[in-house]
């Protein structure tokens, strides 16, 4: 009789060698091994779900009365039908259409001729799928998180690499790293690192909790994630954005979103803002005040509340030129014979933003000039002496000045 090891996965992913074990034994204790009448047995078949013969062999012996047999799966190997993964949100790019649609199952057929002319065969069906990873829900090309507090980095892979470098720097500053941590399967438990692991779904999730205090308000953090497969294969890096934030840029990613998504597009579909989006608007908003005339360097949380409007309104500016590229690549026309259709939102949003930058340009100047003085005072004058007799400088204060003596010192120091 032939019996199939307990063990044995019944679902094989593309690419990946399949291995497959059984057992002829004459007792149901399995105690008692059944030897091949010649070394051409077992003989094993398998077959593809439309039933064609995809390889034949003989069963490698493990163990006596054990045997075993090896298949690598190729890239484009026919898929069976439940083990695809269903389409969610609409997406068609998830749970792609089979290429065996309701095809039935693969199969392996062991034949074993015995020593005593006895014939013993066992048949065994398995699936094969492709590697698909469950599609996750958050679309975030950087990730927040509050500063000051713990904060859990993730990162998604199909299978478990067989070592794990993880690096977090703070941007620009690779010398000096915030975090190193490794996960090293070479190595016996405990030892292995402080990287965790989880299965989800049908990968793995690699995570490392970031201690609360480690990161600073409105810092830009760089994770990167080296992985080797194998102790041998090269490495693959991947890395992630991590941005620790305030309180205060709540409000102002509110307000940012109540300019320039007012039809309140639902998160995860492909018009909608993140609020990483909007927090990268309001970033590079914030160099743009920067930058205008008086040039200033305010960090985003030290940006003056009067000044703040032209923050959200230079945000704005920038997330629409993000929707009026992603409106060029949605835009479409169709004519027929009595019917045109044509749809081009770009053109309005180039309108919005020409009457947006219009404002802006016009107040951002006078604004932050008028701050300024406000907040630094009149001005100064500051001159050598004119005379070879009077050899050092002055600077003086021009709010300090009495009416009664600035033309004396103006005159003084050359400057009439």
């Amino acid at each position: 009789m032939g019996n199939p090891n307990p063990q044995n996965p019944r679902i094989f992913i593309r690419n990946e060698t399949a291995q497959f074990q059984v057992g002829f034994f004459a007792d149901d204790n399995l105690t008692v091994p059944l030897a091949p009448i010649n070394p051409s047995y077992p003989s094993y078949t398998i077959f593809s779900p439309n039933g064609v013969p995809v390889q034949v062999g003989v069963g490698t012996p493990t163990t006596p009365g054990n045997f075993r047999a090896d298949w690598l799966i190729p890239k484009d190997a026919p898929l069976t039908f439940f083990q695809q993964t269903p389409q969610q949100y609409n997406n068609q790019g998830e749970g792609m259409p089979l290429t065996a649609p309701q095809s039935g199952r693969y199969r392996i057929e062991w034949v074993m001729v015995t020593a005593d002319n006895f014939d013993v065969q066992y048949v065994e069906e398995f699936d094969v799928r492709d590697a698909a990873v469950t599609q996750s829900l958050n679309r975030e090309l950087k990730y927040l998180t509050l500063a000051g507090r713990q904060t859990r980095v993730l990162f998604r892979v199909t299978e478990l690499p067989n070592v794990t470098n993880m690096t977090i720097t703070v941007r620009g500053n690779d010398a000096c790293p915030v975090a190193q941590e490794t996960l090293d399967f070479n190595l016996p438990p405990p030892n292995q690192g402080n990287i965790q692991y989880a299965q989800d779904g049908d990968g793995y999730v690699l995570y490392y909790d970031i201690p609360a205090g480690v990161t600073r308000p409105n810092t830009c953090y760089v994770i990167l994630w080296e992985t080797f497969d194998s102790q041998f294969s090269p490495p693959a890096i991947q890395w992630q954005v991590l941005v620790a934030i305030t309180s205060l840029m709540f409000p102002m990613m509110t307000s940012l979103r109540m300019l320039i998504d007012k039809f309140q597009k639902r998160i995860g579909r492909l018009q909608s803002f993140e609020d990483s989006d909007l927090l990268e608007y309001l970033s590079q908003g914030n160099r743009m005040v920067n930058l205008g005339y008086p040039t200033t360097h305010y960090q985003l949380n030290q940006m003056p509340d009067d000044l703040l409007t032209f923050v959200v309104l230079a945000g704005a500016w920038w997330g629409l030129n993000a929707q009026g590229i992603l409106e060029t690549d949605l835009s479409f026309s169709f004519s027929g014979q009595s019917v045109t259709l044509g749809v081009d939102r770009a053109s309005q949003i180039d309108a919005h933003l020409s009457k947006l930058m219009e404002w802006y340009n016009a107040n951002i100047a006078p604004a932050k000039m008028a701050y300024v003085r406000v907040q630094r005072g009149t001005g100064t004058v500051a001159g050598r002496a004119y005379t070879y007799r009077n050899q050092y400088s002055y600077v003086y204060k021009v709010s300090t000045l009495g009416s009664n003596n600035l033309l004396a010192t103006l005159s003084r120091i050359g400057l009439l």
